[in-house]
């Protein structure tokens, strides 16, 4: 933790706090939500805060499980605790595996999404999401860790769901009416794909009115009260 804190979170104290989300997210069983999360709405720098919050929750969950041996007996014992625990983070085969899974996941998520493709953002959640299942699977595989397939089958649902709503908070576009234009100045050729946002227009009401009261003139309220003067 000290280490995180100074070569990164003195740096960049806004973001701190996306280390957390990526903690929490792996520990709720659902760390593709990271990669795409962050790809789609974030920078490349994001990545920095999505590996440290991955090694943060394996290193919390490390203290949770090794918890005994810092309770009981001296110093020694104490020291030694420290030793086996730094051990034990440093050769995490499933922490280090996870960490280079949703690393590559989320640059898999933030180059499509930087395509001019139409609908980048779903082709990038959906695509960044089976990179990662792909990726852990044969990691666990090759290096012998075990997994649960359920787990993966529901982080993909997550994922792509969070994607979409990501989608449909922050890009609200209608590709329907995409329009390809092309211009030059003295040195270049521009050719702009432009996909207008979709504006919720407002409805055109046409109010008639049926039997309406004619108004009277001011001529003709005159003429009638000269009229009433004239018979008094």
């Amino acid at each position: 933790f000290l280490v995180m804190y100074i070569f990164y979170v003195r740096f960049t104290p806004k973001k701190s706090w996306l280390v957390v989300v990526a903690a929490v997210a792996v520990a709720l069983k659902v760390p593709y939500v990271i990669p795409v999360v962050f790809g789609l709405l974030g920078a490349p720098s994001f990545a920095v805060s999505m590996m440290l919050g991955t090694i943060v929750y394996y290193m919390l969950h490390t203290v949770k499980l090794t918890a005994s041996a810092f309770q009981s007996g001296g110093v020694k014992e104490l020291l030694d605790g420290i030793m086996v625990f730094t051990k034990q983070i440093l050769a995490n085969k499933e922490m280090w595996m996870m960490v280079v899974v949703l690393l590559l996941a989320m640059m898999v998520v933030y180059g499509v999404r930087t395509r001019g493709i139409s609908h980048a953002w779903k082709t990038a959640s959906v695509a960044g999401a089976i990179v990662a299942a792909v990726l852990q699977v044969s990691g666990c595989m090759t290096l012998d860790v075990s997994f649960q397939a359920s787990f993966i089958l529901l982080d993909l649902v997550v994922t792509v769901a969070a994607g979409l709503i990501a989608e449909f908070f922050f890009l609200s576009v209608d590709y329907s009416r995409t329009e390809n234009v092309q211009f030059e100045d003295d040195e270049y050729y521009y050719y702009v794909k432009a996909v207008p946002k979709i504006n919720v227009a407002g409805e055109d009401v046409k109010v008639k009115q049926i039997n309406a009261r004619k108004t009277r003139k001011a001529s003709d309220i005159s003429d009638v009260r000269q009229a009433k003067s004239c018979l008094l």
